[in-house]
């Protein structure tokens, strides 16, 4: 599957009083991550709630792996893949490097949901579209 790079220089706000990446901002980057892989095969994130009338991806699961610190003003290439689709739900990889060195890893698990008023959450997973599958394979 195609793999989606961001590359970014950590900001201030981003670290600590140590000036090192607070580790939260990892799952922020990660989420921005994802965001921006939908949106380089065309789809936006507002446009994909607006065109297949979803509530967006939430995240079900995820675990992740601090490898190595990275501060303030450091370049830093964030690698995200989708690797797996199932039919409600879809597995993304993240790999951070600052030059070879691999400082974060993590996986998580998305679901396709759309709002039900029914639902305890007010939301449901349903099938993802296969036209969507298909532009993360071209």
């Amino acid at each position: 599957m195609r793999k989606f790079t961001l590359e970014t220089t950590i900001d201030w706000a981003d670290c600590d009083p140590a000036g090192i990446v607070f580790y939260p901002q990892f799952f922020r980057m990660m989420n921005t991550g994802t965001h921006a892989m939908f949106a380089s095969v065309g789809l936006p994130f507002h446009e994909m709630v607006a065109k297949y009338n979803t509530q967006g991806v939430p995240m079900l699961d995820v675990q992740a792996t601090f490898r190595s610190p990275v501060r303030f003003g450091d370049k830093v290439l964030l690698e995200s893949e989708v690797t797996e689709w199932r039919d409600k739900t879809f597995l993304v990889r993240h790999v951070m490097r600052k030059d070879e060195r691999v400082v974060f890893e993590a996986r998580e698990i998305r679901a396709w949901a759309v709002k039900d008023d029914t639902a305890p959450n007010g939301i449901r997973a349903v099938p993802i579209p296969a036209d969507l599958k298909a532009l993360f394979s071209t």
